[in-house]
C-alpha cells in the first residue's frame, strides 16, 4: 500500500475500484473502432445516433460489471 497518499485520495481510488483494489474500465471512446464494429461495410456512415444507442446499451450490461465507464 502506498503510504503517501492522503486519505481523501485513498477514499477516492477505493470508489471507482472493485474490492480486490482492480480498476475495471470501460472505455467506449475509440470511435474509429466502434465504427468498425457496428458496419465493417461501411463504417464512415455510421450515424450519430447509432453511436448513443451502441454506447447506452454497452453501458447497460457492462456498468455492473465495470468499476468505471469512459464515454466520449
Amino acid at each position: 500500500m502506498c503510504n503517501h497518499l492522503t486519505i481523501g485520495k485513498l477514499r477516492g481510488l477505493q470508489q471507482i475500484s472493485d474490492v480486490r483494489g482492480i480498476f475495471a474500465m470501460c472505455a467506449m471512446d475509440h470511435r474509429s473502432s466502434m465504427q468498425r464494429m457496428i458496419s465493417k461495410a461501411e463504417p464512415e456512415k455510421v450515424a450519430y445516433e447509432t453511436f448513443v444507442e451502441y454506447k447506452h446499451d454497452l453501458a447497460k450490461y457492462l456498468a455492473p460489471e465495470a468499476t468505471g465507464t469512459l464515454l466520449d
